[in-house]
């Protein structure tokens, strides 16, 4: 059996699959292991797995570890800010 290459094993959103092309372009920044994921996202390592099984960051697989295109994380957290409220926000100095 012939290998199959590393953006075939990408992990499709639970929306759809990603094509070749997006999952190349995704990954043009490269990618980060979950602990990288962790630390960059600040948030832990268990959410990070709930949004890969749930399908809302895509992941290519290398063996048994899972690896996450930098873009595909950094969309989902611009796509998730909200704007500070002034209002509530600390006073300035």
């Amino acid at each position: 059996m012939p290998p199959r290459p590393a953006l075939a094993i990408l992990d499709a959103p639970a929306t759809g699959s990603v094509s070749p092309a997006e999952a190349e372009a995704m990954c043009a920044d490269g990618c980060m292991s979950v602990k990288e994921a962790e630390a960059f996202a600040g948030v832990s390592d268990s959410l990070i797995y709930e949004w890969l099984d749930a399908g809302i960051l895509p992941s290519v697989r290398l063996g048994r570890r899972r690896v996450i295109p930098r873009k595909a994380l950094v969309a989902y957290l611009a796509k998730n800010m909200t704007a500070a409220d002034p209002a509530t926000g600390p006073e300035p100095k």
